[in-house]
């Protein structure tokens, strides 16, 4: 699946899971036809949470088309269902690990009826998966030959196996490419000034846009850059779905100045953090318009609010990047040329206090308060950072930089 990218100060959490041809549901099936289904879903940090059914109880999973089903290690010691293999699971920092793979008898969305599809057990316990409470994924293997709309200011999702149930737009699709082992949906946006590019569209990163790392790097090699600087991160700022931390990496951020999607257009934002693995569209769309995703038909289609809109995905950095390891906050991620870093913070530092949250006494923070808060850090234009750097306790005021 996907991801959880804090806009302000915190990590991404991969949840994006690509697995081998094994993953393929022969034998799974969908009862009803000819139908629309509507279902209410939760939106947290950018993330959709819809409520599915398993054996008569109600629990939380996260819609990513960019994931395959999966449930949580509870779930599975819940319900022992049966172990039909072991797969690998590679999240977006292309870093992976061998998991359980079940049959799950009956899964069902609203009405709808989904029998024996296999997942992926994902162990959701730990920090920060812990703080959003997902039970697992509902991802792309449900949505084939489907129709998904996602409109968040209703806060619904339709599910449809029968264009005409749908009011799609008569114009304005963009063909969908479906990768053949994943099965992941591809679309060709333009992006000014940098041209044509395949983006995934994945419902479980909360990104408007984001370039891959690679893209960014020869993009520079080509001197693309000149006119538009790119902020560069050193460290880790995002955790896969394997769960093991991988090596410290640059990741990019820059300013665009048009993303079209076919007759809509979103003007003057900044592209997310690089991901190693491709790049996306993910649900940031959805604050400025509707999306429908036609895996029958391979159309994606985005209804704006308006025809050209400024997006408004700014950024407000510290120059850093915390992230706490179960023991400790540190410095994950640094903003190279920061004045953070001008001022004498080095990655892995230990962060003491960051304004007016305290950080020594670990276990008097609510983390997940943190985690899920919208400025989790304070919303001032300085920040006041006190840190251990080589033995030493320091402390120091930056700016906030906006970009």
């Amino acid at each position: 699946m996907s991801a959880l990218y804090s806009r302000t100060t915190f990590l991404l959490i991969g949840l994006l899971l690509l697995t081998q041809s094994i993953f393929c549901q022969q034998s799974a099936n969908l009862a009803q036809q000819d139908f629309l289904e509507e279902i209410e879903f939760e939106w947290i940090r950018g993330l959709i949470f819809i409520p599915v059914q398993i054996e008569g109880n109600t629990y939380r999973f996260i819609l990513d088309t960019g994931g395959a089903l999966a449930i949580s290690t509870a779930l599975q010691e819940q319900f022992s269902f049966e172990q039909v293999a072991t797969a690998n699971v590679v999240g977006i920092n292309k870093l992976s690990k061998r998991v359980p793979y079940v049959k799950v008898p009956l899964v069902r969305l609203g009405n709808l009826e989904f029998s024996n599809y296999r997942a992926i057990v994902s162990d959701y316990s730990g920090y920060p998966l812990s703080c959003l409470a997902a039970d697992g994924i509902i991802g792309r293997d449900f949505l084939r030959d489907l129709i998904l709309e996602l409109n968040l200011p209703e806060k619904k999702i339709k599910l449809s196996d029968n264009p005409l149930k749908l009011n799609l737009p008569k114009k304005g699709e963009i063909p969908v490419k479906i990768q053949r082992k994943s099965s992941l949906p591809y679309i060709k946006v333009e992006v000014a000034p940098f041209g044509k590019e395949w983006a995934v569209f994945d419902s479980g990163s909360d990104d408007l846009f984001s370039f891959k790392t690679k893209t960014i790097e020869k993009l520079r090699q080509k001197a693309k850059f000149r006119e538009h600087p790119v902020e560069t991160y050193f460290g880790v700022t995002s955790l896969g779905s394997s769960g093991i931390i991988p090596k410290p990496m640059a990741a990019y951020t820059t300013s665009i100045e048009k993303l079209q999607l076919g007759d809509a257009v979103m003007e003057s934002f900044y592209a997310d953090l690089s991901k190693r693995s491709r790049s996306r569209v993910g649900t940031g769309l959805m604050r400025y318009g509707i999306v429908t995703v036609d895996y029958q038909e391979k159309k994606f289609y985005f209804q704006p609010k308006e025809s050209i809109q400024k997006a408004t995905a700014m950024k407000r950095s510290m120059g850093f990047l915390p992230r706490f390891t179960g023991e400790a906050y540190i410095v994950s991620a640094l903003q190279v040329g920061s004045e953070a870093e001008e001022k004498g913070l080095r990655l892995g530092d230990t962060l003491l206090q960051i304004n007016d949250i305290d950080l020594r006494d670990i276990q008097s923070i609510d983390h997940c308060q943190l985690y899920l808060k919208e400025d989790k850090w304070g919303g001032t234009e300085e920040t006041k950072l006190t840190f251990l750097s080589n033995g030493k306790e320091k402390t120091i005021t930056v700016k906030r930089v906006k970009y």
